[in-house]
């Protein structure tokens, strides 16, 4: 998602108003469908996720990342959900990219474990 960059946790878990907090899960939500291939259809095993974030600038710290709302996304696209069923782990990574900031969401399939 060329051009993004996260608001940090600890600005969502501040004492933002609900309806701010509200649209920026929307539009990330809406952002990552947007990117997203629907003919892959649904994970069935458990998956990893990786959430990279490449700044221009100022980094965040890898644990302010929020990589819910980008996961969130994926939700009835290629989750059913985000339970521990189908997703075994999330990662965050912050680097610097000067030239191309973006949010890159790399989804790892599993076998069945």
């Amino acid at each position: 998602m060329k051009g993004e960059r996260p608001v940090s946790n600890n600005h969502l878990l501040s004492r933002v108003h609900w309806t701010k907090r509200n649209a920026e899960v929307t539009r990330c939500k809406l952002l990552v469908r947007s990117e997203l291939d629907p003919d892959l259809g649904v994970f069935e095993s458990p998956v990893d996720i990786t959430v990279t974030v490449y700044f221009k600038h100022r980094p965040l710290d890898p644990c302010n990342i929020p990589a819910k709302l980008y996961i969130d996304g994926l939700l009835g696209v290629w989750l059913e959900d985000d339970s521990p069923r189908y997703v075994s782990s999330v990662t965050t990574r912050s680097r610097v990219d000067r030239d191309n900031p973006r949010v890159e969401i790399t989804v790892g399939w599993k076998e069945s474990e």
